[in-house]
């Protein structure tokens, strides 16, 4: 009697062996994918002055003709000319940030010329935009080169926004009568598809922190945080009830989570203070209050809540674990 195919364990053992080439290449990137550099005041000046050279040649270059060739010429030969001296190692320690960031500005620049001047689709040529740079990201030169990685997925974030905001016919024909608010106006639209974007990023930070990637992880949080709270508080523009507060609440709580595992302090505050006017907006919205002293109120009940959540739930959790 022949077998069949188990789809579901051959899905298994591909999402596996994904996950094992991801992990493969980030150990092979070696400190630089789990260790977060320190603050350096003199590294960071190099790297501004890094991002502001190919503005320069864009602006020498191009003079005052209408003609975008100059542009090109710059954005190329500054990338070019960064990754040549990245690969044959001829930059000193100091000054490798400043090839990084001169290289990312330069290749944005390239493609902002190239969308305005083939007229593009500018989100098909934001996510291209992205995908270059995560490609130089993991290619030799700028390799392991977390602006790089960090720059794409900005890049690719706001392309995906793009693509998903304008779709209007997928949107309301697929699935907008399954989502729990109007999706058919252009913010609604904008806030799920930011939210979504940003919830799969800090999404992959967790799992990059877990695994002790944390340099890695540390590239896409400027992405995720804003994505998430651009995204919300898009969303919230088309809703007057109680479910902002629901959906502040547990958008925040992901974040604190997010943050407290991978000990990142920015993320795990920003993600605590959307919680907190989560739980304000709840009781506000639902309790409707319409004198100060009913305001106080509903503000006390809310601080109280968020003081004494975390004990109670630290003494839930001691009770079952004697039990």
């Amino acid at each position: 009697m022949s077998s069949v195919p188990n789809e579901s364990s051959s899905g298994g053992d591909s999402a596996a062996s994904t996950q094992s080439s991801v992990i493969g290449f980030l150990d092979s990137l070696g400190s630089i994918a789990r260790i977060r550099p320190e603050p350096h005041f003199g590294r960071a000046t190099i790297g501004i002055g890094g991002a502001l050279i190919p503005i320069g040649l864009a602006f020498l270059f191009a003079g005052d003709s209408e003609s975008t060739t100059g542009l090109y010429v710059a954005t190329i030969l500054t990338v070019g000319l960064a990754l040549i001296a990245r690969l044959k190692n001829v930059v000193p320690e100091d000054l490798v940030g400043g090839t990084s960031s001169a290289g990312v500005v330069g290749l944005v620049l390239f493609f902002a010329t190239l969308i305005g001047d083939t007229e593009m689709d500018p989100g098909l040529g934001l996510l291209i935009a992205g995908v270059a740079h995560v490609a130089l990201w993991a290619s030799p030169g700028f390799r392991g080169s977390s602006i790089f990685l960090g720059a794409g997925a900005f890049v690719m974030l706001l392309g995906l926004a793009d693509i998903f905001t304008g779709n209007n016919e997928i949107i309301e024909n697929d699935f907008a009568s399954d989502l729990p608010i109007d999706v058919t106006t252009y913010f609604a639209r904008a806030g799920v598809a930011y939210l979504i974007l940003g919830a799969l990023l800090i999404g992959i930070v967790y799992f990059l922190d877990k695994r002790g990637f944390s340099a890695v992880g540390t590239a896409l949080v400027p992405a995720g945080l804003l994505a998430v709270v651009v995204g919300v508080f898009l969303t919230v523009q088309d809703m007057d009830n109680a479910g902002v507060g629901v959906l502040f609440f547990l958008i925040g709580l992901g974040l604190s989570l997010a943050g407290h595992n991978g000990g990142r302090r920015g993320l795990t505050w920003w993600g605590t203070s959307i919680l907190g006017v989560g739980v304000v907006a709840f009781f506000a919205l639902a309790i409707k209050p319409e004198s100060n002293s009913s305001i106080g109120v509903t503000v006390l009940v809310a601080a109280l809540l968020l003081a004494g959540g975390p004990r109670i739930a630290k003494a839930v959790g001691q009770l079952n674990s004697e039990s």
